[in-house]
């Protein structure tokens, strides 16, 4: 094959990688908000009163509440793993790995499964033997339940087994997957969910489902009631209306699983054989397709269940009904106010809760598809402290080479030259201290010289501590927060007359996940973070009426010299502590710490610093920055979610993530529990 068909090739698979990635963000963002809401409406309707009394509703609440974690917890994850580049989750830690597979599997089994009891539940109650009417009770449903349970588990117990941690040849990349040449587990894994997922539940569903419509029509030619005298009329409806919310429901299932247990069978028979990039790409479009066509089912059930039941439609309408008479006559609602009231506030609160989130989903899917437009960086001056290394350094070339015109302070003059090499004569490179007032009221008389309107300033000089409290001196201290947030506002202060004198200028502060969520050994650095994202909030809010944005950019753990010099920076405040501290904490104690600093998965697995760069350009080039950028998948998965946890559980994580084996001396010799 020729040289210009093989770049075609590649072309064509490239361009089908990139529509199956962009589809699975689409798919994931305009599934995902109405799945969530869909969802919680559905647990409410289940928990009224009308409907808790049936079994059918029991399992059809079971499936929702499995269904909630699918769309909140598998659909994002998948989204993550599989469109977005080099970033899986799970690759990070191997526990992790094990626990979130195993749940990926059992949510989607579960479903199936819950959807099955509630079809063999109407074949029950639609029996004209009272001892299978009589298994078709709440009582049962209730003990069938948390049983489904546990077979699932037990029955996905292998997953944990036999994924690991792996490699990607291609891209030597990290990945969640058994690992090993596509072989032996991967297809039986393939003809396990074929057999769990696929065949079993849908021949299931259809047996129970034919079986069902069966007595229904015998006892309509009989015309005997197959329920016990006891059962009314309104009993009689709500098991009408269940049996129609679960044939729409086995249909979808049914449809749905068997193309997702197929395609796995495909996929694994041909995993083995030899594959050019075209042929891969196809394949990888294909699952794409499938895989998400298999969510169809557990996200989108709330409107089949509209859809399919006017009984479900009438509890909505109540639903609906109740907060407009909270809405329309408070006064009213006050003074009948009971236990039930305050039930259905809390509700209310949920709501629109959910509501608010998915307004949210919606503006931040339109923000995605439709971006503001960028300015023109002719004419236009941007500031950048530390551009000695890191950060500010790849940032100062990335901008210079988009036209603004930029000036780069530097700490350490032996950084000029392999600054200078990458900028064009644009730029200025000046020797600038943050520390130093001196050196801030020099760097702004030669701004001055060139402009009197400032288009950003970025804020990024900064350095890091790894140290207990205990070990280390108030001058160190001090020196940290003169560098990480009293330079920043000294040249904040400073620049501020350049920035306001045209609408659309900003601020931008580099600050960190150590300012949302403080880790041990992280005293000052994260106090200095903690202020800087005070001063930026109000700075923010105080310009507003200027026009000035302030962006505060917090990336997680990136691939800078920062973290690379970790292990030394412990050494220096352990070197610089008393003879007093240094027998307190013990020699081997800190050789123990050394080593588990080293070996830390967040620093080991750390980004690169790419995410950040593109965060900092678009805060500087965009028409509207964003209020916060949190580049890297660590802190939107890690040190986010775990900032607002409650804080015990955030104590208990941090705490054991901390703590070795090996305890202080101090705490050996003298602590008595």
């Amino acid at each position: 094959m020729s040289s210009s068909a093989v770049s075609s090739l590649l072309l064509e698979a490239n361009n089908l990688n990139y529509i199956a990635m962009m589809f699975i963000r689409c798919y994931c963002y305009i599934v995902i908000p109405p799945g969530t809401l869909g969802h919680l409406l559905s647990i409410y309707v289940f928990t009224r009163r009308s409907l808790l009394s049936n079994p059918c509703s029991r399992y059809f609440l079971a499936a929702s509440i499995i269904g909630l974690l699918h769309t909140c917890y598998v659909l994002p994850m998948r989204m993550i793993q599989s469109a977005f580049v080099d970033t899986d989750p799970g690759a990070y830690s191997v526990v992790f790995c094990k626990i979130t597979w195993l749940l990926l599997n059992s949510l989607r089994g579960l479903g199936f499964w819950f959807i099955v009891c509630a079809c063999a539940d109407r074949y029950l109650c639609s029996s004209r033997s009272i001892n299978m009417r009589a298994w078709s009770s709440v009582r049962v449903a209730n003990r069938v339940i948390p049983l489904i349970i546990l077979i699932i588990l037990v029955a996905y117990s292998h997953v944990p087994v036999f994924f690991e941690i792996d490699i990607i040849p291609a891209t030597q990349k990290p990945i969640c997957y058994p690992p090993g040449p596509p072989g032996t587990y991967r297809i039986v894994l393939s003809y396990f969910n074929l057999i769990f997922l696929g065949l079993s539940p849908s021949l299931a569903m259809l047996m129970f489902g034919l079986l069902t419509l069966r007595n229904v029509e015998r006892a309509k030619r009989l015309r005997v009631v197959p329920t016990t005298e006891t059962i009314n009329i309104t009993n009689r409806t709500t098991n009408t209306h269940m049996l129609r919310m679960l044939l729409v429901q086995v249909l979808v299932y049914c449809i749905t699983g068997l193309t997702f247990s197929v395609a796995l069978i495909i996929t694994a028979i041909n995993a083995s054989a030899p594959k050019n990039a075209f042929q891969v790409a196809q394949e990888n479009m294909i699952n794409a397709a499938v895989g998400m066509l298999s969510t169809v089912g557990p996200c989108l059930s709330f409107y089949l269940f509209t859809l399919s039941s006017g009984l479900f439609r009438k509890e909505l309408k109540k639903l609906y009904q109740k907060l407009h008479r909270a809405e329309n006559h408070p006064q009213q609602i006050r003074i009948q106010t009971t236990n039930t009231d305050h039930d259905g506030t809390i509700r209310t609160m949920i709501l629109l809760i959910v509501l608010l989130l998915l307004l949210d989903s919606i503006y931040q899917l339109y923000r995605y598809f439709f971006p503001l437009p960028n300015i023109d960086p002719k004419g236009k001056y941007v500031l950048i402290s530390g551009c000695d290394s890191g950060f500010g350094h790849t940032l100062a070339i990335e901008l210079d080479k988009q036209g603004f015109n930029v000036f780069a302070g530097i700490l350490n003059s032996n950084s000029e030259t392999s600054l200078r090499n990458n900028l064009s004569e644009r730029a200025s490179i000046f020797r600038l201290d943050i520390t130093r007032q001196e050196d801030i009221d020099a760097a702004f008389e030669l701004v001055q010289e060139k402009t009197n309107i400032l288009h950003a300033l970025v804020n990024n000089a900064g350095i890091s501590t790894s140290a207990y409290i205990d070990w280390m001196t108030m001058e160190s201290m001090r020196r940290i927060m003169d560098v990480n947030f009293f330079g920043h506002v000294a040249m904040t202060k400073t620049f501020l007359p350049l920035l306001i004198k045209k609408r659309g200028s900003r601020v931008i502060n580099i600050c960190s996940v150590a300012g949302i969520l403080t880790t041990p050994m992280k005293s000052a650095y994260s106090s200095s973070k903690y202020a800087l994202e005070s001063f930026s909030d109000c700075l923010r809010r105080e310009m507003a009426s200027w026009g000035l944005y302030v962006s505060i950019v917090e990336p997680g753990p990136m691939k800078t010299p920062i973290i690379d010099g970790h292990d030394k920076l412990m050494t220096k405040f352990w070197n610089e502590s008393s003879k007093d501290v240094q027998d307190r904490w013990g020699e081997d104690f800190f050789q123990m710490q050394t080593k588990k600093l080293s070996d830390n998965f967040l620093y080991r697995y750390a980004e690169d610093q790419t995410k950040v760069i593109r965060s900092l350009q678009h805060a500087v080039i965009n028409s509207r920055p964003e209020i916060r950028y949190r580049p890297g998948w660590q802190s939107k998965l890690f040190f986010l979610p775990l900032s607002m946890a409650p804080t015990w559980l955030t104590d208990f994580i941090l705490i054991r993530a901390a703590n070795t084996d090996l305890k202080p001396a101090g705490v050996r010799k003298y602590h008595i529990d």
